[in-house]
């Protein structure tokens, strides 16, 4: 209908295999929290928000989370560690991402370990209010052996003429 779904929180989950999202906010989510969870071997993101259509999602923050090999139980067809699809108001830090090498075999191009975070518009349903605010900070691209990815990936991507605002003081975006 619409309403508000408010203060939920998830603490401390562990995740070793999902065939989706490992976690996903889905609509008008205010006021929660992911904190301290370890999430892995997902069919999809690991770390989401997608608003579907609302464009009141606020307050959500996602804290000190680990996440690693997003999309590796559907053959890495989609998956990033952190994924938006919508809000007014988000904040990821801490987040420690594990991905393999580039995945240069995806069927979908940059939708696959191709980033820590994708910051996605104009996709099922993804609105972006006057005033957005999509906050990364003290985030870690990691390869799975616990090293900086340096192939060239970047941290955050986004759609180009996107209307989500990015507040970043850790990578250059990339259409």
């Amino acid at each position: 209908d619409g309403s508000a779904t408010k203060n939920v929180k998830v603490t401390n989950l562990v995740s070793m295999c999902t065939r989706g999202d490992g976690i996903n906010f889905h609509g008008n989510v205010q006021d929660s929290v992911v904190e301290d969870s370890h999430i892995e071997n997902t069919g999809d993101d690991i770390y989401a928000v997608w608003g579907g259509y609302a464009t009141g999602p606020a307050g959500i923050v996602f804290r000190n989370n680990v996440g690693k090999k997003a999309g590796v139980m559907r053959q890495y067809g989609y998956g990033v560690c952190i994924a938006v699809y919508g809000a007014k108001e988000v904040t990821f830090t801490g987040t420690k991402c594990y991905d393999p090498p580039e995945n240069t075999a995806c069927k979908h191009g940059p939708f696959c370990n191709s980033c820590l975070a994708y910051v996605h518009d104009e996709w099922f349903g993804a609105v972006y209010p006057d005033g957005n605010s999509m906050k990364f900070s003290d985030n870690e691209y990691l390869n799975l052996d616990g090293t900086p990815i340096t192939d060239g990936r970047p941290m955050i991507r986004t759609d180009k003429n996107s209307k989500a605002v990015i507040a970043s003081a850790q990578a250059t975006l990339l259409p």
